[in-house]
This record gives C-alpha cells, sequence and structure tokens, in this order.
C-alpha cells in the first residue's frame, strides 16, 4: 500500500522547513488581518443605538428608574408584568387584595402614604372573601391616614 501525503487519511504528515512555516504564518496573518479590517467596516444595525442606550435601557422594566407618565407609551414587556400581577383572570381576589397590600405596605414604608393609600383602596374594591386580609387594608388605610393627619 502506498502512503500519499494527500490522502486526508494517511498518518503521515508533511514536515514543513522554517522558511515554508514563515510563509504560511505570514499567510494566515494577513488573511486574519482581512478578516478584522472587514469587521471594522460593518456598523451594528441590531440592538439598540449607541446614542441612545440610556433612554432604551429606561424602557426595560428591570432598569426603569420612574414609570411611564400620562401620554407616554408603555413598553410590551411592563404590560405584561402589570397583567401577569393585576389582571383578575390571572389571580384569585384574595391574591389581588394581597398585592395591593404589599404595594401599599411598600409605599408606607417609603413615606408615600397618598400613593399606599390609593393601594389600599384598591385592594378593599376587589372585594376577597378573606376577612383578615380585609381587616388589613382598612388598618393599614388608616394608618396611612393618621400619617397625612387626615381625621376625617
Amino acid at each position: 500500500m502506498e502512503n500519499n501525503s494527500e490522502d486526508p487519511n494517511s498518518n503521515d504528515k508533511k514536515v514543513y522547513t522554517d522558511e515554508e512555516r514563515s510563509k504560511l504564518a505570514e499567510k494566515l496573518d494577513g488573511e486574519l488581518d482581512d478578516f478584522i479590517a472587514g469587521l471594522e467596516k460593518r456598523s451594528y444595525t441590531e440592538g439598540w443605538p449607541e446614542d441612545r442606550w440610556q433612554e432604551e435601557m429606561e424602557k426595560h422594566p428591570f432598569f426603569m428608574t420612574k414609570f411611564p407618565g400620562e401620554g407616554e407609551e408603555i413598553s410590551p414587556l411592563v404590560q405584561g408584568l402589570q397583567q401577569l400581577k393585576y389582571d383578575p383572570l390571572e389571580n384569585t381576589p384574595e391574591e389581588l387584595a394581597t398585592t395591593y397590600k404589599e404595594e401599599g405596605n411598600f409605599n408606607f414604608k417609603c413615606k408615600k402614604y397618598r400613593n399606599s393609600i390609593i393601594n389600599y383602596t384598591e385592594g378593599l374594591k376587589i372585594k376577597c372573601s378573606d376577612d383578615d386580609i380585609n381587616a388589613q387594608l382598612y388598618n393599614n388605610r388608616a394608618a396611612a391616614n393618621f400619617f397625612l393627619k387626615n381625621y376625617r
């Protein structure tokens, strides 16, 4: 059987001289340089534009620092999260009332008493059958009104 260096299954490897190795290395370096130069010429077309990346990040729910105001577009990600959290079709009345209570408690801790009153009132509007949750909502709403000095 004859061993041919062109045969890929052959066990014989071609022995390169130092001159051949340096030429091959130069050729590969040139190809790599051409490839890298070609990459630099292409512009980045996917994703966020470089000059507006902060604005785009602000639209993502995990990086928002403020909620969009009246008339501003709400991103689909935020709408999806709101639907998961507040949709009556996805949650039982007890879960919704508890969610509003937790939101109200968070606002109360941040001393945003008016927002906490709104959350507690929304929780009461759900009319859940759990008397403990309703009692907590009434009590927490009264505490928020007390801190606002709304004694009526």
